[in-house]
């Protein structure tokens, strides 16, 4: 009978040098435990990271991930890795994840030791196995009869545009199709299954929130919706000189610069239009971190000086922008109070798009900053090179190993940023000839 061990038995040193200590020889000798860290269970194979003696009970499994705290998918791994256990005969003790501490802050030097927190999930595991055990025990015998499930090649997926496997070949859906209703989520797979393809279609008494009635009343009037008393009142809040701010940020499981905590997002530029007057152009200025060097200090003293101690700064979804603010505030005390002013005065323009005060059909029941832009003034991100935040960062890390391609990919990083605040600028000018109509 497979055992799981016995609670006393307190997990020790984690690594593979460790394993060598204790006798992977020892280890190697239990039916199922090999050297490639794998138990095969014909016809399935798991693995661990890392494997470790325990005794008097057998080995315990080890699953390393970057991840800040233990996930289900995690438990059902090791589930799996159970059940292999269990068919081979090995004696796996114990099972554990280590993972990446939440809670810890950089210091001048990297310490792995404490970057790094090991739990013990053998009973959480223990709750979901049978579950799993008999989901696994249906599984083995249907590869049996038919090792490529063929079975399944005909069977629908219930989310064919957002599963990363269908999505790519599935035909595009309208404006009005029931999967693009905001928040639709399960109620748009329950409205399709009932026979509503369409929003206009769907009785009103099935969509439970303001904003999807409003969505499906422009679909069915054919024009946008404006509530002009809500945008004057937001208009009136902005005060001149205008400061259109964004941010590009990377995070990493290893925080590379001191104070910085585990997958913390880490400004590395920022794109600053300034508008003087509502007819004047705005003015651009920006600054790109060597991504070599620590220059977060070199950035926010820019950056304050940039938005002045007058008007109004202008983000696109206030927490991200605000949460980096109050972060840089935090690295440099000495510059806490002039964070803190600056983030007084950031006015969120997300929140009429939000709040569905302008919604356009096109829309499709969002409300990003690329899906508003082209919506109201024509224009997009098609001419970029960089045309998103991931590909941004992408570009930014391989700076960090390739310097000598700085040259040729800054100006992209800076004009996909530049991008962002412009667009914002274009489409406030838009939103105040909405206000007047």
């Amino acid at each position: 009978e497979f055992t799981m061990g016995s609670p006393e038995n307190e997990p020790g040193r984690w690594d593979r040098e460790a394993v060598r200590e204790l006798g992977m020889s020892e280890a190697r000798a239990q039916p199922g435990v090999s050297t490639g860290h794998a138990l095969s269970a014909p016809p399935f194979v798991a693995t661990a990271d890392l494997w470790r003696p325990q005794k008097p009970d057998g080995v315990a499994a080890v699953l390393v991930r970057e991840a800040s705290g233990v996930k289900r998918s995690y438990l059902v791994e090791l589930a799996f890795l159970r059940y292999c256990a269990e068919l081979t005969g090995a004696p796996l003790a114990r099972l554990f994840v280590m993972h990446v501490d939440k809670s810890y802050v950089r210091g001048e030097a990297l310490d792995v030791g404490e970057l790094f927190v090991t739990a013990d999930v053998t009973r959480r595991v223990a709750l979901i196995y049978p579950e799993h055990r008999a989901r696994l025990a249906i599984l083995a015998r249907e590869l049996e009869e038919d090792p490529f499930l063929e079975r399944y090649r005909s069977v629908a997926c219930d989310r064919p545009h957002s599963c990363p496997v269908c999505a790519p070949g599935a035909e595009p859906v309208g404006d009005d199709h029931v999967f693009t209703l905001y928040r639709g989520g399960d109620l748009s797979r329950e409205l399709l299954s009932d026979g509503y393809a369409t929003i206009p279609e769907v009785p009103e008494g099935r969509l439970p929130h303001a904003r999807q009635r409003i969505q499906q009343s422009v679909l069915r009037d054919g024009r946008p919706h404006i509530n002009a008393e809500a945008l004057v009142e937001f208009l009136d809040s902005l005060h001149y000189p205008l400061h259109f701010l964004d941010f590009e940020a990377v995070s990493s499981a290893v925080p590379r610069y001191t104070g910085a905590r585990p997958w913390e997002h880490v400004p590395y530029l920022y794109s600053v239009h300034t508008q003087s007057a509502e007819e004047t152009e705005p003015v651009h200025q920006w600054f790109l971190m060597d991504p070599r060097e620590d220059q977060r200090r070199t950035l926010l003293c820019g950056l304050l000086s940039v938005l002045t101690d007058q008007g109004s700064i202008i983000v696109y979804g206030a927490a991200f922008e605000t949460a980096i603010l109050r972060r840089l505030g935090q690295w440099f005390p000495d510059y806490a109070a002039g964070v803190a002013a600056a983030i007084d005065r950031v006015v969120d323009l997300l929140q009429p798009f939000n709040e569905f005060s302008y919604y356009h059909h096109a829309q499709r029941g969002k409300v990003s900053l690329k899906t508003i832009l082209p919506i109201l003034t024509e224009t997009d991100y098609g001419d970029l090179e960089v045309r998103d935040g991931y590909t941004a960062n992408i570009a930014y890390r391989f700076l960090a190993e390739h310097p000598a391609e700085r040259e040729e990919l800054n100006p992209h990083l800076v004009d996909y940023c530049r991008m962002d605040t412009l667009a914002m600028v274009h489409i406030t000018r838009e939103l105040r000839k909405l206000a007047a109509v």
